[in-house]
């Protein structure tokens, strides 16, 4: 009968955590807004990279926050717009969050009632 050794070996195991990557909460804003400041979180990954379903541009694709997107023209005539942070992790396959962005019209104000203003009496509009 054949004595076999016994061998033992130690190996580390890194676990990462997709759920952790953030392309920061969705936003409402005005319709007159040409740019945007992009504050994602890479949640620990060793980066990101922003894209968008528009057609803006952002300075730089690999700033996670900090990056200025500007809204193209066809962004500009839309209503929303995604942008998207995308982590590619060592082993993990790769992760992504999005973001919308919701354009709304500026708010317009009428004055209902005469134009002719006096300065020394009360106007009700």
């Amino acid at each position: 009968m054949k004595t076999v050794a016994l061998a033992t070996d130690q190996i580390t195991v890194t676990v990462e955590n997709p759920s952790a990557l953030s392309a920061g909460g969705d936003y409402d804003i005005c319709s007159t807004t040409t740019g945007f400041l992009m504050n994602g979180n890479d949640g620990g990954f060793a980066g990101g990279v922003w894209s968008t379903t528009g057609d803006g541009l952002f300075d730089d694709v690999n700033l996670i926050s900090g990056s200025i997107y500007t809204f193209g023209p066809v962004d500009l005539s839309s209503t929303t717009v995604a942008l998207v942070l995308m982590a590619t992790p060592a082993v993990c396959p790769a992760v992504s969050d999005t973001m919308i962005i919701t354009r709304h019209d500026a708010p317009t104000a009428n004055i209902l009632g005469p134009n002719d203003l006096c300065s020394n009496v009360g106007n009700v509009f």
